[in-house]
């Protein structure tokens, strides 16, 4: 794959690579989502993350692995092979740092609570049926840096109350109609926004 040992987000689901994982994807640094799912990976090799390594999220599931690992808990975060459930009674139990609930037909708005889960650096919640207006608040300090509710049922103001350090931020495909907020000015770090397909206001 070259020199792409920067790569944050590796995403590879649903093709058809074959033979084992390459151990060398340890080697991303900086890498935060890995999904090898839906694959015809064989085997029974992964790539070794110590402690220090930044991944939040692996996916291998629905592959050809004879012992697919289950949730791989250690130092600094959990690994979680599948997608994780969601509500508002137990999201605050997540010691995750990525929780995953893409195309998991959750519905009802989104759980405030959410901002409670520790060291959360990414959030996958798009194409499911949540609806409304309420969005987890988070702080200042807060070290979220994707966030993705794309493909949702959202309406009225874009929320802006993200982490000051959000990086990646995908609203597209949603019901979201009033102005743009002024103080989304705010999120400065912010690189990439997505907010195609609703029906946004405004000159």
């Amino acid at each position: 794959m070259g020199d792409t040992t920067s790569v944050m987000i590796l995403m590879l689901a649903n093709n058809n690579f074959l033979g084992t994982i390459p151990k060398t994807i340890s080697k991303f640094y900086r890498l935060l989502l890995l999904d090898l799912s839906q694959n015809k990976f064989s085997g029974n090799t992964f790539p070794s993350f110590g402690p220090d390594d930044l991944l939040a999220y692996g996916d291998v599931s629905s592959n050809r692995l004879p012992d697919e690992p289950e949730s791989q808990r250690r130092q600094g975060g959990t690994i979680y092979k599948g997608r994780a459930s969601i509500d508002e009674g137990r999201v605050h139990s997540f010691h995750g740092r990525a929780p995953i609930v893409s195309r998991f037909s959750a519905r009802g708005t989104i759980p405030k609570t959410i901002s409670k889960i520790y060291r959360l650096l990414l959030l996958d919640l798009s194409q499911n049926k949540f609806y409304g207006n309420t969005f987890p608040s988070f702080g200042p300090d807060a070290l979220l840096a994707y966030g993705d509710v794309s493909s949702d049922r959202l309406s009225d103001e874009v929320p802006v109350n993200f982490a000051l350090g959000t990086k990646i931020l995908a609203l597209g495909q949603n019901e979201f109609s009033a102005p743009l907020p002024q103080n989304l000015s705010s999120l400065s770090e912010l690189e990439h926004l997505d907010i195609h397909n609703n029906n946004i206001i405004g000159e």
